[in-house]
């Protein structure tokens, strides 16, 4: 199955007329803590549904994999489209012993997996195909993904039934409020009077992905909506994360050029003042004993240690050290 190219929310001239037009919602309204906020969306925001063909639904079984099963390991993937219809159903080979196969939830047994030729590595690649740019529902989307070693999928993209905020249960924690997420069982049978996972019948992941499917659609232009809203104000927040970043910037080039101006103009005012000194004012230092002195001078010129003695040139210098001074050494400065 060929993944979707095109980016979600774009107009698309071979998609149905009702799916192109933008939603407009006039009356959606909350009133939580007695203020009531209503939020339209109109052509002007740019916002539109996204296409069904832009939607996936996914749902995996597990086996158990260590000594007493407590390891799970992702054994079958399932993925549907918008009208239920199965783009990917695959069991999954095991690389390491199988010592649960929760055949009473998971509905595997050991002979399906025994015929499994996919490996996990090809599964990943192959549902990282289908997930590319197309809206993901299911419910506990993060375990699923998670077993499968899928870990990039976008926020604005993910559908998590299990975590939509309508669907899930409120509970009172002391002074605090908590919201749980609640069983995929529970909410098909409320919002949807759908009876899935019988006790004493194993899960189907069709079933499963579907009853995800199903409860997306209920409430789908609000949720939508928010996934819009949230979209937009992320995208303020990094134009105006990106803009303090360009100031930063600005004010630090703006001080390296002050200061290399400054050092610029102190160098120069140092050679001005101190280009017709002698050398021996400021370019050497002594150190005197009672028994040595020791001239340091700059590279390229003679480095002697000699006993006190006064000397008028080079060449009487270097003579003396030859004839009558052997304790004298001299050598060159580096070039």
């Amino acid at each position: 199955m060929e993944a979707s190219n095109n980016a979600w929310g774009h107009h698309r001239t071979q998609h149905s007329q009702e799916w192109n037009q933008t939603f407009n919602c006039e009356n959606l309204t909350q009133d939580q803590n007695k203020n009531t906020t209503t939020t339209t969306a109109t052509a002007s925001t740019g916002f539109q549904m996204p296409h069904p063909s832009s939607i996936v639904a996914l749902d995996c079984e597990m086996v158990g994999t260590g000594r007493y099963g407590e390891r799970s390991s992702v054994a079958r993937v399932t993925l549907i489209d918008w009208e239920g219809k199965a783009l990917l159903d695959t069991y999954v080979s095991q690389t390491q012993k199988v010592t649960d196969y929760r055949t009473f939830v998971s509905g595997i047994t050991k002979e399906q997996l025994e015929g499994a030729t996919m490996t996990l590595e090809q599964c990943r690649g192959l549902v990282s195909r289908l997930l590319y740019n197309r809206i993901l529902v299911g419910h506990g989307l993060k375990n699923d993904l998670l077993s499968l070693g899928i870990s990039h999928h976008p926020w604005w993209l993910t559908r998590d039934t299990a975590t939509y905020l309508p669907f899930m249960k409120r509970r009172a924690n002391k002074n605090l409020a908590c919201w749980w997420p609640r069983k995929l069982k529970e909410l098909a049978s409320e919002q949807l009077e759908r009876e899935i996972q019988v006790y004493g019948m194993p899960h189907s992941p069709l079933e499963d992905a579907l009853a995800a499917l199903d409860l997306y659609k209920t409430v789908q232009s609000d949720w939508e909506t928010e996934i819009y809203e949230n979209l937009v104000k992320t995208n303020k927040l990094q134009q105006q994360r990106i803009a303090e970043e360009r100031m930063v910037l600005m004010q630090q080039r703006q001080n390296l050029m002050y200061n290399n101006n400054n050092n610029n103009h102190h160098y120069k005012n140092y050679n001005h003042h101190h280009h017709h000194h002698n050398y021996n004012n400021h370019n050497h230092r002594y150190h005197n004993d009672s028994k040595q002195q020791r001239y340091h001078v700059p590279r390229q010129e003679v480095v002697l240690v000699v006993k006190k003695e006064s000397f008028t040139t080079v060449t009487e210098i270097r003579n003396a050290s030859k004839r009558d001074y052997p304790t004298i050494h001299y050598s060159k400065g580096k070039g």
